[in-house]
């Protein structure tokens, strides 16, 4: 009996292996964070959200984030909820089906998939909720990173 083939390569689930090509350098609670994404929305959507632009993404940034913009998923309604997961090291946001973004205190790294397109709304939405949690949580404990 002939047994199919398994491909045991890792998934990369966000591309890392290859680079997304927009970013964003942006100020934010006082720290500069870099924004990299496959969407000009992101981009945009971070300058509505607060994000003030500091220039090109050379320049190195205390927080990176990735964010890859996804098909919007035509059952995810426009009010989604956003539910927290939180540890000392991280934290977890789920928004709606197919979107989340994860942070990881100590380094400053993130990571998400945003169902934006040519939503800017969605987008605006998705960095807000970002931008509150992970705020809330770098002001509210201090000494679980470097970034206070």
């Amino acid at each position: 009996m002939d047994c199919p083939e398994i491909n045991n390569a890792p998934t990369d689930m966000m591309h890392r292996r290859t680079l997304l090509p927009f970013c964003g350098r942006f100020l934010w609670l006082g720290v500069s964070v870099a924004i990299q994404t496959d969407s000009q929305t992101v981009l945009r959507a971070a300058e509505k959200t607060g994000f003030l632009p500091q220039g090109s993404c050379k320049s190195e940034s205390q927080l990176r984030w990735e964010i890859v913009s996804e098909l919007p998923d035509a059952t995810q309604p426009d009010d989604w909820p956003c539910k927290v997961t939180v540890d000392n090291h991280s934290l977890f946001l789920s928004m709606g089906a197919a979107q989340w973004f994860a942070f990881d205190f100590e380094s400053g790294e993130g990571a998400g998939f945003v169902s934006a397109c040519d939503r800017d709304a969605n987008a605006v939405k998705y960095l807000f909720e970002i931008s509150c949690h992970v705020g809330d949580c770098l002001r509210s404990r201090p000494e679980r990173s470097r970034w206070s």
